[in-house]
């Protein structure tokens, strides 16, 4: 996970291009994230910028 988000970072500061990161650690995304969307059942249930990640309650969304 640690290489994986070293690339991801290096990706993201080059501007060149948009990621997607499918993940559920919550706080593995919050160090990296512009902003996040959360989905159930194939449908967006919340969408906001990276800040908001803890007032929305992301991680009580996403658990296993």
């Amino acid at each position: 996970m640690k290489d994986m988000g070293r690339v991801m970072r290096l990706l993201a500061d080059r501007k060149t291009m948009a990621t997607v990161l499918v993940e559920q650690y919550c706080d593995f995304v919050a160090e990296m994230a512009h902003q996040y969307l959360v989905m159930q059942r194939g449908e967006i249930v919340r969408r906001e910028r990276q800040a908001k990640m803890e007032s929305d309650g992301v991680k009580a969304l996403v658990f296993i």
